[in-house]
């Protein structure tokens, strides 16, 4: 698995931000248009990197419209967020 994500550099945080383009956001948004997320949710995806079960939860929001995605489902998000932006380290 090779990062897609330009060069690290440090964030207001202290933690160390990625700088992305155009590419990463368009492939990831590209692997996740099968599970059909609202733009909302795809743009915390970008900007969190959640890299936990209970971090993507906090962002994928159940309603009565649309099930709750099963754990399979979760993980092949988180994991599609982790090989394109890379997982968030401190």
């Amino acid at each position: 698995m090779t990062r897609v994500g330009a060069a690290l550099h440090p964030g207001p945080d202290g933690k160390q931000a990625a700088k992305y383009n155009n590419d990463c956001y368009m492939e990831l948004a590209r692997r996740l248009m099968k599970y059909r997320l609202p733009t909302g949710e795809m743009i915390q995806l970008f900007n969190l990197r959640p890299s936990t079960l209970v971090e993507l939860e906090a962002i994928i929001i159940e309603n009565e419209k649309r099930a709750r995605f099963k754990t399979k489902y979760l993980k092949d998000i988180l994991r599609h967020v982790q090989e394109v932006l890379g997982p968030d380290e401190p």
